[in-house]
């Protein structure tokens, strides 16, 4: 299995590590990039990873329950520019993220009629926007933003401009995986995750140098760990919207292991 290493997944992880989970298997933790990779080769059977993955891979489903979402701002998934957003030209874009950066956009394209320039570099602010007129992070939780510069939250913009949820990682799959024994273990590991809520935002608190207060509101008021009706919805309006603009040469409904999962390749135009 494999996990990113940031605080949004620490609910749907932590039990896994416990010797009271009746299962053994090895996590790898890896940044989103990676872990498509990895899934893309076989190296992994299932990962918590970017939504996108199941919008240009046709062989791909996400287990029904546990997911990363927000309806509304998502607080680690944000844009940091030094003027208006309409007037960015460059986007530096941290090279870990997949889905954001398409959400990214496609929120230019429907808000301000072009795209930036996507300049994909490490994520640090200093050196992306020595570059460029702003910096796409992923990951990181802050309690502020750095002085001087403007914050778009791609949560924010994706609800404000659709009124939907939006899913930014699932636990995918092939085709073919055991995927009730599966969807079983990780919907009781987010169960008891999230049942220690309160040890976790104050161990990631500690790791992340931040306000105890501000990591237990990001894990039990601002992430969406359940999927619902209305997110998948938004997953399907993703994709939907990916194909619409161009993102992806083929662009892919996705498709889940459960009832809900009969998904088709969109018709071509």
């Amino acid at each position: 299995m494999g996990s990113v290493p940031y605080v949004n997944a620490a609910p749907l992880t932590s039990w896994l590590h416990e010797p009271d989970c009746p299962f053994g298997f090895t996590i790898r933790y890896e940044p989103p990039n990676r872990l498509a990779t990895l899934l893309n080769e076989g190296a992994l059977d299932l990962a918590l990873v970017s939504s996108i993955e199941l919008v240009r891979r046709p062989d791909l489903r996400y287990l029904p329950g546990p997911v990363i979402a927000s309806e509304g701002p998502v607080l680690t998934v944000r844009v940091l520019c030094r003027n208006e957003p309409g007037q960015v030209r460059r986007l530096a874009a941290d090279t870990s993220s997949l889905t954001s950066v398409a959400l990214a956009r496609i929120w230019w394209r429907e808000t301000y009629g072009y795209e930036p320039e996507i300049l994909p570099m490490p994520p640090d602010v200093r050196s992306m926007l020595g570059r460029a007129d702003a910096a796409l992070i992923i990951g990181a939780l802050e309690a502020e933003a750095p002085l001087g510069l403007r914050v778009l939250d791609l949560g924010a913009a994706w609800h404000t401009m659709t009124r939907l949820p939006f899913v930014f990682a699932a636990w995918i799959g092939r085709d073919g995986l055991d995927w009730r024994t599966a969807a079983a273990l990780l919907n009781e590991a987010l169960d008891r995750g999230m049942a220690q809520a309160d040890a976790l935002s104050g161990g990631w608190a500690r790791w992340l140098g931040q306000p105890t207060a501000l990591v237990h509101g990001y894990l039990t008021e601002t992430m969406r760990y359940r999927l619902t009706p209305t997110a998948e919805a938004g997953l399907r309006l993703f994709s939907a919207k990916c194909r619409e603009h161009g993102i992806l040469n083929g662009a892919y409904t996705p498709r889940s292991f459960g009832p809900c999962g009969d998904g088709e390749k969109m018709p071509d135009e």
